[in-house]
């Protein structure tokens, strides 16, 4: 079974006692951290701990998509230590953070650059990336596992629609547009 958990929902800063966009999908092989905008952590911890995340995926680059990052890697480098956590984005995101972050952001994670329309495997969750209408670069995903499958848009505009994805991997259980 295939569940998502809302970690934040705020865009462009928290509210408070809130936390900017993120997810946590979840089957019986993966937990899989979806946007890590700040505050999302907090939320996180209260449903697994970070050495049960089998991978995060970030949208874009935006901060309140992201910024939890330098947070997390401080959090595994001396708190939590595990093997380098996967982290699938775009191209741009991933140099947006290394530019950020620096050098280091390569010990905690394991930076993987996935494209537009394509399709990786984590546990026993398939996911597809198909790019939105934003001006940044920005993955929309798709989330299947046992027959379930959930899409998050991510920041995009009025021309962006989801029947290509439908057309391709077939109907959609829960959309969470943004």
């Amino acid at each position: 079974m295939l569940t998502v958990t809302v970690l934040g929902c705020s865009g462009s800063y928290a509210a408070p006692g809130g936390a900017c966009t993120g997810f946590l999908m979840q089957s019986a092989r993966a937990n899989v951290w979806l946007d890590a905008g700040p505050g999302t952590l907090a939320n996180l911890q209260t449903v697994c701990r970070l050495s049960d995340l089998e991978a995060v995926v970030l949208t874009h680059a935006h901060p309140d998509h992201w910024l939890e990052m330098p947070v997390v890697a401080n959090a595994i480098q001396w708190f939590e230590p595990r093997q380098r956590l996967p982290v699938y984005s775009n191209a741009h995101m991933a140099a947006h953070a290394r530019a950020m972050i620096g050098p280091d952001i390569d010990i905690p994670f394991d930076w993987r650059v996935i494209e537009p329309h394509e399709q990786v495997t984590i546990g026993d969750q398939t996911w597809t990336f198909a790019e939105t209408e934003h001006y940044v670069p920005t993955l929309a995903t798709r989330t299947d596992c046992e027959g379930q499958s959930i899409v998050f848009t991510s920041d995009t505009g009025p021309g962006f629609s989801l029947a290509p994805m439908v057309e391709r991997c077939g109907p959609i259980d829960l959309a969470i547009i943004e």
